[in-house]
C-alpha cells in the first residue's frame, strides 16, 4: 500500500493562514497570504513544495527574483521574515526537519532615508512641456498619477484595468498586501486616464499592450517598463535640475509629507496610504474614514491646479 504523500511547505502555509484567521488574528493571516502569493509567483504555478526543496538555495533564488522586480531591501525582508515565521511554526510542530533556510538572505529592517519633494517641485514636474520626449512624458504621467492617487505604487498602477473604475473611484487590491483600496478620481487623475484611454484594451495604461497572458511574460514586461520609467524619471529630474530623485516612492512620500504640512490627521494619512491591515470587512464598512480620505486627497491634489 502506498504511503500518503506528506503535505509540503505551501500546503502547510495555506493551512496556517486559515488557522490564524480562525483564531481572530486577521492581520497576521493577511501577511501570511501575501507572502504565499508572492512565493507562488516565483514558483510559477507549482502546487506545493516539499520540505527538502524548501532550502537555502531556493530562498536565495527567491530573494534575487524579488530584487530584480525592483523591490527595496525592506520589502524583500518583509517576505523573508514572514516565510521564516511560517517555517518556524512548522518546525515547532515537527514538520520541517531541516535547518532554517534563511541564513543567506536579508531579514533586517533598514532605516530608509525619507525623501519628498515640495509642491513647487510638483508644479514643475506637472507643467513642463514634454512633447519632444514621449518616454519621459509617460514616466511623468505615472509619477503625477501616483501622487494624485495617494502614492499608489507603480506595480498597482501597471495592473489597473478598466474594470477597476467604478462610480467615480479607482477600486483595486494592493499587490503587496491584498488590501482593498478605493481612491476618488480627481480631475488630474481623470485627465491622465483619458489621455491613455484605449477602448480595445482591458488595461488602464499601456504597460501590457501586446503582451501575452502568461504570468512569466507579464512579469518580464512589467520589469522592463518599470526600469524604463525609472530611467526616464531620472532624465526628467536632470531636465528640471532637481536635487531629489524622482520615483513613484517619492510620489508616495511626498503625498504624505504635504498631507502632514496641511494638518491632515496622521490616522487619515496612514489609512490613505494603505498602512491599515485590519479585516476586509472593517475596511469596506469604514465609509466615514473613506470620505475623510477622499476629502484629504481632494485638498492635496487641488494644490496642483
Amino acid at each position: 500500500m502506498r504511503k500518503k504523500r506528506k503535505e509540503g511547505f505551501l500546503a502547510f502555509a495555506e493551512l496556517l493562514a486559515e488557522e490564524t484567521a480562525a483564531f481572530g488574528n486577521l492581520r497576521k493571516s493577511l501577511r501570511y497570504r501575501t507572502a504565499i502569493r508572492s512565493l507562488r509567483r516565483y514558483l510559477d504555478g507549482r502546487k506545493d513544495l516539499g520540505w527538502r526543496k524548501f532550502n537555502d538555495q531556493l530562498i536565495a533564488g527567491y530573494e534575487t527574483y524579488l530584487r530584480r522586480t525592483g523591490l527595496c531591501p525592506n520589502t524583500t525582508s518583509f517576505y523573508m521574515r514572514t516565510l521564516r515565521s511560517i517555517f518556524n511554526v512548522a518546525a515547532s510542530r515537527g514538520l520541517a526537519r531541516t535547518s532554517s533556510p534563511f541564513s543567506r538572505v536579508y531579514t533586517g529592517i533598514d532605516r530608509t532615508r525619507k525623501r519628498a519633494i515640495d509642491i513647487d517641485a510638483l508644479h514643475l514636474i506637472h507643467r513642463i512641456p514634454l512633447d519632444d520626449a514621449p518616454g519621459i512624458d509617460f514616466a511623468r504621467d505615472m509619477f503625477i498619477f501616483s501622487f494624485c492617487t495617494r502614492g499608489m505604487p507603480f506595480i498597482d498602477i501597471a495592473y489597473l484595468r478598466r474594470s477597476n473604475l467604478r462610480e467615480g473611484k479607482i477600486v483595486y487590491l494592493r499587490h503587496k498586501t491584498g488590501q482593498p483600496i478605493a481612491v476618488a478620481i480627481e480631475p488630474v487623475v481623470k485627465k491622465i486616464i483619458d489621455k491613455y484611454n484605449d477602448p480595445a484594451s482591458p488595461w488602464l495604461f499601456p504597460v501590457f499592450t501586446g503582451c501575452g497572458a502568461g504570468e512569466r511574460e507579464m512579469l518580464a514586461r512589467y520589469n522592463s517598463v518599470y526600469h524604463r520609467v525609472r530611467r526616464n524619471l531620472e532624465r526628467l529630474r536632470l531636465r528640471l535640475g532637481l536635487a531629489t530623485k524622482i520615483t513613484t516612492y517619492v510620489a508616495r512620500h511626498s503625498w504624505a509629507s504635504i498631507a502632514r504640512k496641511i494638518d491632515i490627521p496622521v490616522g487619515v494619512i496612514s489609512e490613505a496610504l494603505g498602512h491599515d491591515s485590519e479585516s476586509t470587512t472593517r475596511i469596506y464598512l469604514a465609509t466615514l474614514d473613506t470620505a475623510r480620505i477622499d476629502r484629504a486627497n481632494h485638498l492635496i491634489t487641488s494644490l496642483l491646479q
